[in-house]
């Protein structure tokens, strides 16, 4: 069985500290300067967890697709959506149940009926008011969700024998070029919605994809580079992620250029800790767990945040609140992991087995708990 990247965990375990950071709140604007510029400054950059994630997603999964056709000469797309689905599908559809059940007892009139169906059939980040009712932050799965149908249908009729990856790197390429275009076109339009929308965000999972092609391609020869010429790469991705870092999200530079320069630092980044040997230390540990337990964490952050903050403490108190989010966001996360995905990710290997040349292969990925 192929192990865990770690490296690769730390990056996630990063991203969702990012995210966590991103939907701070109840920061006093009375609290001393230094913690008023670090949250602030963690809530300011947290936006960019999402990217990360993104660009970690279509390099991994892309991966995923290129080894299968590499060992088998063909890819099963049906297979693989059905592996996607037991990944992602349990506890996003729970929290979707447990978010529903609560809004009947608390009889709101401020969750329509079609906020449920736009959420049961990922299409909320292009349904109007996406931020006004609960769940907010799943818009990013329906990106995903949208990318793993399209992702499946273009490798399948793109990638054959005869021609290899070509034709799918080069539609790869055209995704990453033409969408920050779309971007600029609707410049005009709330930032929210440019967030939100998949076709404007889809650059990101096609750079992680690109990436996986080149990667596959170029082998060795490809990991050479990054390790001969690290540090002028490291230079290279801070100076590309400083503009979005400083500026934020809502900004013409981010919304053109800004968020293609972001994609290519953490595709650098990505390679660079691919290359370099595992980091020891407890904070490697601790990022790495957290890491694996990425998605659980994710899904769930949202309506923990909630019920953190629907108890009022005095202003002095806030970073108790916001340290409460933080840790019960992440015991959550792990907690509903095993409750949930486990189990599941069980069933997956047992009747949708990865498939190599050897045979079928149970494994463990995508930060999902291992079953194996």
């Amino acid at each position: 069985m192929r192990g865990r990247v770690q490296q690769l965990d730390i990056l996630r375990g990063i991203g969702v500290i990012l995210i966590l950071g991103r939907h701070l709140t109840g920061i006093p604007p009375t609290a001393p300067l230094y913690l008023l510029a670090f949250f602030f400054r963690w809530k300011g950059i947290g936006w960019m967890g999402v990217d990360l994630f993104f660009v970690l997603s279509g390099y991994l999964v892309t991966g995923l697709m290129v080894k299968e056709f590499s060992a088998l000469g063909k890819f099963d797309a049906k297979r693989f959506l059905i592996r996607r689905g037991f990944k992602i599908y349990p506890s996003y559809y729970v929290l979707l149940c447990l978010t529903w059940i609560s809004i009947v007892i608390g009889n709101s009139k401020q969750y329509p009926p079609f906020t449920a169906l736009a959420q049961a059939f990922f299409i909320q980040n292009y349904y109007p008011g996406e931020d006004h009712y609960p769940l907010g932050h799943t818009w990013s799965l329906a990106v995903e969700e949208h990318f793993y149908l399209l992702v499946a249908a273009l490798f399948s009729l793109l990638v054959f024998k005869q021609v290899g990856l070509k034709l799918f790197a080069a539609v790869c390429t055209l995704f990453i070029i033409v969408v920050p275009i779309l971007r600029f076109v609707d410049l005009h339009q709330d930032a929210r919605i440019l967030n939100h929308i998949t076709h404007l965000r889809l650059d990101a999972l096609f750079m992680g994809s690109l990436l996986a092609c080149a990667h596959h391609h170029y082998g060795d020869k490809f990991e050479t580079i990054f390790r001969k010429n690290a540090v002028i790469l490291t230079i290279a991705s801070v100076l590309l992620l400083l503009p979005a870092a400083c500026y934020g999200f809502a900004t013409p530079w981010t919304f053109s250029l800004g968020l293609t320069a972001e994609q290519v630092a953490f595709c650098l980044i990505v390679m660079l800790m691919l290359v370099n040997t595992k980091p020891k230390g407890r904070l490697a540990t601790a990022l790495s767990t957290i890491g694996f337990y990425s998605y659980s964490i994710y899904v769930w952050h949202g309506p923990i945040e909630k019920l953190c903050y629907f108890v009022r403490v005095p202003t002095n108190l806030f970073i108790l609140q916001i340290a409460v989010y933080c840790i019960f966001s992440v015991l959550g996360g792990i907690a509903f992991a095993k409750l949930i995905e486990t189990p599941f990710l069980k069933l997956r290997d047992k009747h949708f087995p990865r498939l190599t040349k050897d045979g079928p292969m149970t494994t463990a990925e995508d930060g999902a708990p291992t079953t194996a």
